[in-house]
């Protein structure tokens, strides 16, 4: 179509990553300990390709990713020859047609290939003049962008009610994320679990101190001892906050009814009060052709002990964890509906906390 419609062709294009952008990106997979070639797109994948840690390449794509322009639909008349090329494809010319149910843009390419195979005689004949095509793709491009952020909102939308539904259900959502980047007084995870990338902030979690390493770029945290949940409903004023401690000691309590043995007549007959039916275990979840089928209902269910990676003591007594780029970290991921849009937030787990000492 680009060669019987120079002028009305319907392409798509992917500009190159900007050069300051894709450089700050090989330094950051240098520092990772990964040469990455961004001669071209087709280097870049080979240097995908030679990394052999499937973590540390989900990271690395993921970093490419951000250096990365959007690709855009164009018409051939309206710009130059030099600016046709899609980078990601490593592809001098490109255009799409195999969705032409979900993508008008594929219906117009249709239409485009349609008058080039059918010429009338002999003469290739295409409604659309070079301008309207041009409209049409600068209104498919905004369409594409605006139906990209829907679903991302509709995505974060419904994993808020997922994570509210968890943390009323079993207690407070913990999941192993990983480590991303670091920086002086915070760090960034991605929870694959939840496909979410978080900041995890210092001053939000009971530490006694934080020292940040520029040259390793790792983040020293000195631990207390205090459990995080507690510490943040004790030192905000959220209210979801205090709302999640009061669900977390519910089901604490849920767990110590449910590990008291039924031969103890003081646990069969014990009487705390007015709060029995919230404390008391749903036994109706559990019963046979009832059976949980929810996938992140499990896991939470599971109770699965958090992995902690990268603690020392040192002889001073001091509980340190060492976070740096890649490693792996438990953390707590709330939703507060309350807000409009709701908003998630994740919070790093204490290793050196009474409760998970004791776990341990």
């Amino acid at each position: 179509i680009a060669v019987h419609l120079p002028e009305q062709a319907l392409l798509r294009r992917h500009d190159e990553p900007l050069e300051r952008r894709l450089n700050a990106f090989a330094e950051r997979a240098a520092q990772l300990g990964y040469e990455m070639d961004i001669s071209s797109a087709g280097a870049l994948q080979r240097s995908f390709n030679a990394v052999t840690n499937p973590d540390a390449r989900r990271h690395l794509e993921q970093l490419a990713v951000k250096a990365m322009q959007t690709a855009k639909y164009f018409c051939a008349g309206m710009l130059d020859i030099a600016k046709y090329q899609h980078y990601a494809l490593n592809a001098p010319l490109y255009t799409h047609f195999t969705s032409p149910i979900r993508r008008y843009a594929d219906v117009l390419v249709h239409r485009q290939l349609d008058a080039v195979l059918t010429p009338v005689e002999g003469e290739v004949k295409f409604s659309m003049d070079r301008d309207s095509v041009a409209k049409v793709a600068q209104h498919c491009n905004i369409k594409k962008d605006m139906a990209k952020l829907a679903q991302e909102q509709s995505a974060h939308l419904y994993l808020c009610f997922l994570i509210a539904d968890l943390t009323q259900r079993f207690g407070p959502v913990i999941r192993q994320a990983r480590v991303v980047s670091v920086h002086d007084a915070a760090f960034d995870v991605v929870v694959p679990e939840f496909s979410i990338e978080k900041r995890v902030h210092i001053d939000q979690i009971p530490i006694d101190n934080h020292v940040y390493d520029e040259h390793n770029h790792t983040l020293q945290i000195y631990w207390s001892e205090r459990d995080v949940i507690s510490w943040l409903a004790e030192n905000s004023d959220d209210e979801h906050l205090k709302k999640v401690k009061q669900t977390a000691e519910q089901h604490a309590l849920k767990m110590e009814v449910a590990s008291r043995s039924v031969n103890d007549e003081s646990a069969l007959f014990d009487d705390d009060g007015d709060d029995d039916e919230q404390i008391m275990v749903n036994r109706t979840s559990g019963s046979q052709g009832d059976k949980e089928t929810s996938k992140q209902r499990l896991i939470s269910l599971s109770k699965t002990q958090p992995k902690f990676e990268g603690l020392r003591t040192t002889a001073a007594g001091h509980r340190i964890q060492d976070i740096k780029e890649l490693m792996s970290v438990p953390v707590i991921v709330t939703a507060d509906l309350s807000k409009s849009p709701p908003v998630i937030k994740v919070y790093a787990c204490n290793p050196y906390s009474k409760e998970n000492v004791v776990k341990k």
